[in-house]
């Protein structure tokens, strides 16, 4: 499957939180990095706007079972969870480290994932969607085989 414009979201967000942390870690003199807790608040919010952007929220494989990819970013997932409350709670930078990287590695396996998905099955036209053109050039609905004029 080819790469759509939810997987361009989320690349940008994941790079923008990428040029966050390492802004945070080259010591750049900003008022919005000055702390561990609030570059670790913005990254994980980054984190959670990228995997929205460009995440399947309720998508279920063939069989009705989740797939591996999914099991894995759902285990990725988690780990950033934790990684990004220890890094609010204590302040860590090696928490934030973790929690950076979980998001760079939940990108990748989504992007990745997304990649590999066969391509969705056209959807199938109901007969009911279908307009037809009546002898005298009126559209008449092919719902029950009723007219969409008044009177008939």
């Amino acid at each position: 499957m080819r790469l759509t414009q939810r997987d361009v979201r989320a690349t940008a967000l994941t790079a923008l939180a990428v040029a966050y942390y390492v802004a945070f870690v080259r010591g750049v003199d900003m008022a919005a990095l000055s702390d561990v807790h609030v570059v670790a608040a913005c990254v994980f919010a980054l984190g959670l706007a990228e995997g929205f952007a460009g995440g399947d929220l309720f998508r279920v494989g063939d069989s009705g079972s989740m797939d591996r990819g999914l099991l894995v970013e759902s285990m990725l997932a988690t780990v950033a969870m934790l990684a990004a409350t220890g890094a609010l709670l204590t302040g860590s930078e090696v928490l934030l480290a973790m929690l950076v990287s979980d998001i760079v590695l939940l990108w990748a396996a989504g992007t990745v994932r997304h990649l590999a998905l066969p391509r969705p099955a056209a959807r199938a036209v109901r007969r009911e969607d279908v307009m037809y053109r009546a002898p005298d050039g009126r559209r008449a609905a092919a719902a029950r085989g009723r007219s969409t004029l008044r009177g008939r």
